[in-house]
């Protein structure tokens, strides 16, 4: 009891110490283990580990779809939101089909969200990203991120 006190605390930790932009970052490498962790379980063939790993990457890909600010993001969030929904449409069928090419496409488009991120977002001196903060008060309900690209 006392251990899961400790470590829910830590994991609160890491969410309140953490910029927006860094827990994007997060969220993206989340999603990219869960998604490596469902492939796994298709090989495996352990059901278990693959519906674990696909239900992970999915609320990981939902709450990323979620923070979007399709305002102040214009095309960049357009784009997105529209891969997100596409990676979300498609990764429930995997249950059925264990179709490792539908896995590997989402972690390639993950992946590679991650890396632009981190050049274009996280590395402000070789970006000509420019950061659009979400209004405070939203701030404070939910970690968005607006970006231009």
């Amino acid at each position: 009891m006392y251990n899961k006190a400790i470590l829910n605390y830590k994991r609160t930790q890491i969410v309140t110490n953490h910029s927006p932009e860094q827990l994007i970052l997060l969220l993206y490498e989340g999603a990219v283990q869960a998604l490596k962790k469902a492939r796994e379980g298709v090989e495996e063939q352990d059901v278990r580990k693959r519906g674990e790993g696909l239900g992970k990457a999915i609320s990981i890909i939902g709450e990323l779809n979620a923070s979007l600010d399709m305002e102040a993001g214009g095309e960049t969030a357009a784009f997105l939101r529209g891969l997100y929904l596409s990676i979300l449409t498609e990764l429930p069928k995997v249950n059925l089909t264990n179709d490792l090419r539908t896995l590997d496409i989402a972690i390639g488009y993950i992946e590679e969200l991650k890396k632009l991120w981190k050049e274009r977002v996280m590395n402000k001196e070789d970006s000509s990203s420019e950061i659009v903060p979400v209004s405070e008060q939203s701030h404070k309900k939910r970690n968005s991120v607006s970006i231009s690209i």
